[in-house]
């Protein structure tokens, strides 16, 4: 089995952008589940605000505002073998 997914859990939105830039990521190949105020807009502008119950893409990047008591689904699903 393979995995096709990454989960990326970055405290720092700044430090988020700053690996989005020298990856050359794109809004299609990741999303960004991190708090909705107006700086992170501004940080990160042109890309989606996500939550965990979004569409599952390529690279997924968590700040701390997100990944407290939260669960991530992936597709395929990973089952007991």
């Amino acid at each position: 089995m393979k995995s096709e997914e990454a989960y990326f859990f970055v405290n720092s939105v700044r430090e988020i952008k700053k690996i989005l830039d020298k990856t050359n990521l794109t809004n299609d190949d990741c999303k960004i589940i991190r708090a909705d105020g107006e700086q992170n807009h501004y940080k990160l502008e042109g890309f989606e605000i996500s939550n965990s119950a979004s569409k599952p893409k390529r690279f997924t990047f968590v700040t701390c505002k997100a990944f407290e008591d939260v669960d991530f689904h992936t597709e395929p699903r990973l089952q007991d073998a």
